[in-house]
């Protein structure tokens, strides 16, 4: 399964890939940042979760871990034989959350990257956990999946070289520059 989805009274889906099988077989890299939401996410923690990809980037992804449905209203505002009212405007519900492969709601946390790369935006409020009502975090149990087995080395050199630039890169004291700007302001 690529994703899992579990209503209110429970009932949990497994989605699956439509087209089963990796076209690609080389490394991957997924770069993600603060305002990667829902479907990235999804993407990014299924190949994260299989070992397919490393995942690169702030220190995690929006955290917008729900499913919404659109409920036109105009069809609730009908009188007798009347139509619809299309002008009534909609309403957006909230009517599942998802989860992993492994298990883990993307809700409020996000997808936390294998290797992380300093942002401005990891001292903003501007995650799912930062907006009031947001549902909390949750588990539910793993999907059966078979994980790859990705390099370790692999990681650890792609680490350590980011380490490396982040320490000498000059463009990234502008970046640092800005961290500590936006660290200042007051939340």
């Amino acid at each position: 399964p690529v994703v899992q989805v579990r209503d209110n009274k429970g009932t949990v889906i497994q989605r699956t890939d439509d087209a089963p099988g990796s076209l690609y077989q080389g490394p991957l890299l997924v770069l993600t940042g603060r305002r990667s939401a829902s479907a990235s996410e999804i993407a990014a923690g299924a190949l994260q979760n299989y070992g397919r990809a490393l995942v690169v980037g702030e220190k995690s992804t929006h955290g917008k871990g729900t499913v919404q449905a659109v409920v036109e209203l105009g069809r609730f505002l009908k009188q007798g034989g009347e139509k619809a009212q299309p002008q009534a405007g909609a309403v957006k519900l909230t009517i599942q959350k998802f989860y992993l492969p492994n298990g883990h709601s993307t809700q409020n946390r996000g997808v936390i990257p294998d290797i992380s790369i300093p942002s401005p935006l990891d001292y903003m409020k501007i995650g799912e956990s930062d907006l009031p009502n947001a549902l909390p975090w949750d588990e539910i149990g793993p999907s059966r999946y078979l994980s790859s087995k990705m390099d370790p080395s692999l990681k650890s050199v792609l680490e350590e070289k980011s380490k490396d630039r982040i320490a000498s890169d000059r463009d990234m004291d502008f970046l640092k520059a800005d961290i500590e700007k936006v660290k200042s302001l007051p939340q």
